[in-house]
């Protein structure tokens, strides 16, 4: 499956599932058109003042969620290469730009480590993955066993707090709670209405509970 029929088959059914092909430089042009076209009306999703889409990253995020769905399939493949792959240092990655980017294609990186973990728990490719996704808190929420994770550029935009937020009550991501900022983000959006996520309302609660008092 080459990467352009990839990223189609992934935005229009969100199927993650692929086989091995090789990269040409105009299979790259082809999918960096699907990238453009998918994040135009994306974008329409999210509130206004969204950073800036870079086609870089955009391009090497989906190239590294297509090479670890590739690993998630082909079990007896040599995990170097998906080790440089995850590896890699991304373009402008210590951007508010280079999360959004990035997410366009990293938010189906969830479904990659379920996958990764129902095939084979102990896999060293579940740990090379857990350590990627740690690196992408925006992309990440939901996945367990991260750790601690830093939110701070997450943090420096409002269209990407409000993005993270909602996650974390949808997907009931307890773990992000730690971070007092978040914390308080994510309870200003519940608001009056803590019974929309007991899991998450209970957990602020609790730590609420914890902190020194004044």
């Amino acid at each position: 499956m080459s990467l352009t029929a990839f990223l189609n088959d992934l935005f229009e059914h969100g199927r993650v599932a692929t086989t091995a092909a090789e990269l040409t430089l105009e299979d790259q042009q082809s999918a960096l058109g699907v990238l453009r076209e998918f994040e135009h009306h994306d974008r329409a999703n999210w509130p206004a003042g969204l950073p800036e889409f870079s086609e870089q990253v955009g391009l090497w995020a989906a190239i590294v969620l297509y090479s670890a769905c590739h690993f998630v399939v082909e079990r007896d493949a040599d995990p170097g290469v998906l080790k440089r792959a995850l590896q890699a240092t991304c373009p402008l990655s210590s951007t508010t730009s280079a999360y959004y980017s990035a997410d366009l294609t990293l938010r189906f990186l969830t479904d990659v480590i379920r996958l990764a973990r129902a095939a084979a728990e102990a896999d060293p490719l579940v740990e090379m993955l857990v350590t990627f996704a740690a690196r992408w808190p925006l992309s990440s929420v939901g996945v367990r066993g991260l750790g601690r994770v830093d939110e701070a550029l997450i943090m420096q935009d409002a269209c990407l707090v409000q993005a993270y937020v909602d996650r974390i009550i949808r997907k009931s991501d307890v773990a992000r709670l730690s971070d007092r900022q978040v914390r308080n983000a994510v309870q200003a959006s519940l608001g009056l209405y803590p019974d929309l996520s007991p899991a998450i309302s209970a957990e602020i609660e609790r730590l609420a509970s914890e902190e020194p008092g004044p």
